[in-house]
């Protein structure tokens, strides 16, 4: 079946419907377009301010009895604005597909709140197309409904113009005007290009989906995608399309895998993509990372993701190293200040030198710039009750009841 045969249609001359039958072809087809990969799901759609999509600071995702998502870690909501590639990365089993899944509509948030500011939503299905006997090209222009509807209004047009009905000539010249807009003429070349980005021989495209192996029938539900209303809009903005796209380069070679990030950079809707492949996440422009349950909002690339997170961490190694040394020798000064109180018992020089070693360890802790907290910089010292003469009451010597550190 050669691939022009997908979107041409015949039409077969003048028949015998009426015209009420072709009023109601008429209103059918002058219904707004929508993605059908939308439809199956019920899109958390809202006011998102101008943004795609929008995650709440408050957002709280659970699987069970197991909380994966806690809300942003900076206590602000995350905006991913009209044609940025966010990149959604973390840890297996942190919650990635299952966010995915909060915005595709397909499982709701336990708390807070997930937006989607677009109708035009197309997401990776994970079960590929499985048990479909229709060819390569056929299923990858199964989900192109913008093209088929537009397609069948220049139809009905057509035939209404045969029939002589009012005002048919004005509903042709709409009808052409939203194929060309929507590139029907083109649709063909479009699926035949895709197909080969994703590594499909000509023969390869005219064989039956369930003849293919896992593998390649997940790259034809990824062309799908790219090729639905969602993945095929060349609207901008809250307009144009949002793909979600969850792991979507497990299956491809190097090459595909090259086609696919080139092709994501030249797309003008907004993208999701869940990845662990650093060379697909190359492409992206924001990254929010998913780490001990809170959402991390990166702004910038992927390498700047990365330089930013390694920074934090060696601050994060460097305030807990900190932190180890302020407490060594902490207990390094007990040590050394448990004095023995009968040396010192009648005069004041053992206070003078305890509060004077203190000193000069603060001291020496300011000028390194080392931040002590509340509970490393108290230390108390507990003297026990003793007056000159009372000798016989001192403890004896070595013990530490005299004087101590707590």
């Amino acid at each position: 079946m050669r691939a022009n045969a997908l979107v041409s249609r015949r039409a077969s001359g003048l028949s015998s419907s009426t015209s009420k039958h072709a009023r109601n072809r008429r209103r059918r087809c002058d219904a707004p377009l929508r993605s059908t990969d939308a439809d199956a799901f019920e899109i958390p759609f809202g006011d998102t301010a101008g943004a795609v999509v929008t995650l709440s600071d408050d957002i709280r995702v659970t699987t069970g009895d197991n909380d994966l998502i806690l809300g942003t870690h900076d206590g602000n909501a995350i905006r991913i604005e009209p044609g940025e590639i966010c990149g959604v990365v973390g840890a297996n089993g942190s919650g990635k597909s299952t966010l995915v899944k909060v915005l595709s509509g397909t499982r709701g948030a336990s708390d807070g709140s997930a937006r989607v500011g677009t109708r035009l939503v197309g997401v990776l299905e994970q079960v590929g197309v499985s048990g479909s006997t229709k060819t390569v090209e056929e299923e990858a222009f199964s989900r192109m409904s913008h093209v088929r509807e537009a397609e069948s209004a220049r139809e009905d047009a057509l035939r209404e113009m045969e029939l002589g009905l009012d005002g048919a000539a004005e509903r042709l010249a709409n009808a052409n005007a939203r194929y060309e807009a929507v590139g029907g003429g083109t649709a063909a070349k479009r699926v035949a290009s895709t197909l080969k980005g994703l590594g499909f021989s000509d023969d390869m495209m005219r064989a039956p989906c369930d003849t293919l192996s896992g593998g390649w029938q997940m790259r034809v539900a990824l062309a799908r995608l790219l090729l639905s209303p969602a993945g095929d809009s060349k609207d901008k903005g809250v307009n144009g399309g949002l793909l979600l796209l969850d792991e979507p380069s497990n299956h491809l070679d190097s090459k595909s895998k090259m086609w696919l990030a080139d092709w994501i950079k030249n797309f003008v809707g907004t993208v999701v993509l869940v990845s662990h492949d650093e060379e697909l996440l190359a492409c992206v422009n924001r990254v929010v990372e998913i780490r001990s349950r809170k959402l991390h909002n990166f702004k910038g690339d992927y390498t700047r993701f990365l330089k930013e997170r390694e920074a934090t961490n060696v601050a994060i190694l460097f305030t807990i190293s900190a932190r180890r040394r302020v407490a060594t020798s902490i207990a390094s000064a007990r040590r050394r200040l448990t004095i023995d109180v009968s040396t010192f018992l009648g005069s004041g020089d053992w206070c003078r030198h305890a509060r004077a070693s203190l000193l000069r360890r603060d001291r020496a802790f300011r000028a390194r710039g080392t931040s002590r907290n509340d509970e490393e910089r108290r230390v108390v010292m507990r003297f026990a009750t003793a007056t000159r003469g009372s000798i016989e009451n001192a403890p004896a010597r070595g013990s530490i009841g005299g004087a101590m550190m707590r």
